[in-house]
């Protein structure tokens, strides 16, 4: 689907007196600004200001928004419009411009900080495989699943989150997994974002209860939460989880509502023994190693939560590969979309 929108629908009940200019993008990075796109601005300092505007226009945009109060922004030949409260206004008008993709579809939030990349990674191949004929939106020689986010791009911004979802939309698909950093929970680069499962992974050394990941839990309001008990610093997150969603704890440890035991581990992978609420299942799988462990656990809990039975679940987790060999994306600090189609 082509999409476009006047500007002075996209700023309704935001501003009065906005231009009537079609617009046939927006983004808030000046490198993916194409002609006609609208270039959301947000002062950095002198150097990137004139440097991040100069290379928007440049690129074709045709208006630039801002919100700023006491800097005077040079003169660039398009109009520049100023939008009260721009940075809280975000992920509502990237869900207006692109028609919230993300409610139509079933999102699981990954966070934490181990493991996220490979989870989704787990979670795009057992959708692919539960979906009867149905495959991957992209794939590699291989076949491994792949995500939106190209490497050569910098990590996304709510805008092309949005718009990468939208994609996903359009081509049918109706699962995504998207890999969210604390750092982009912190810089608010998915707002309005419609989130069905938040998943917090690994927290590494942090030993506090004060966690960017707990924003996934309080600000996007997810039905269900599955949290890694594996490190000391998750029981706030538990305590919070707990209070708002449908939680399950996963873990090596007994206590986990899905916990793992590793029967036997070599060069070949290894074999686990799994229970949960719906039951105890073994499982033998190409993988190695207690991460992985984990990891597997988390994708388990997760797709069963979403509605996929357990025992089809196990099935799967024997046949799942190791991310690494499918298609790897820039995410330093941001998002990827790992996704797939339904049949």
């Amino acid at each position: 689907m082509k999409y476009g929108m006047s500007l002075r629908t996209l700023l309704e009940g935001w501003l009065d007196d906005a231009p009537d200019l079609p617009i046939s993008g927006i983004t808030q990075l000046p490198a993916r600004v194409r002609p006609g796109y609208a270039f959301v601005w947000s002062p950095f300092g002198a150097d990137r200001q004139t440097t991040a505007l100069n290379e928007a226009r440049a690129r074709g945009c045709v208006v630039i928004l801002h919100d700023a109060t006491s800097t005077d922004l040079p003169a660039l030949g398009v109009p520049c419009v100023r939008v009260p409260g721009l940075s809280e206004r975000l992920g509502e008008m990237a869900s207006r411009y692109w028609a919230a993709p993300s409610d139509l579809m079933t999102v699981a939030a990954v966070t934490g900080t181990r493991g996220r990349a490979e989870v989704c990674g787990f979670l795009a191949q057992v959708w692919q495989r539960s979906c009867a004929g149905g495959g991957p939106a992209a794939r590699n020689g291989s076949g491994s699943v792949t995500t939106l986010q190209s490497s050569s791009l910098p990590a996304p911004d709510v805008f092309s989150l949005n718009e990468a979802l939208a994609a996903c939309v359009d081509q049918g698909i109706d699962q995504a997994a998207v890999e969210v950093s604390p750092e982009a929970l912190i810089q608010g680069r998915c707002q309005t974002l419609q989130v069905d499962l938040a998943l917090i992974g690994g927290l590494g050394e942090r030993m506090t209860n004060d966690h960017a990941e707990k924003r996934l839990l309080t600000e996007f309001a997810p039905r269900f939460s599955v949290i890694n008990i594996d490190d000391v610093g998750a029981t706030g997150l538990v305590t919070t989880a707990a209070a708002c969603t449908e939680m399950l704890t996963v873990g090596l440890s007994p206590r986990a509502d899905v916990s793992a035991r590793v029967l036997t581990m070599n060069g070949q992978g290894m074999t686990l023994r799994l229970a949960g609420p719906w039951g105890e299942a073994t499982v033998r799988t190409e993988l190695s190693g207690k991460e992985n462990a984990v990891n597997l656990l988390s994708t388990a809990a997760a797709v069963t939560l979403l509605g996929l039975d357990w025992v089809e679940t196990c099935h799967h987790l024997a046949y799942l590969r190791p991310p690494a060999r499918a298609h790897r994306t820039h995410a330093e600090g941001g998002m990827h979309v790992a996704l797939e189609e339904a049949a």
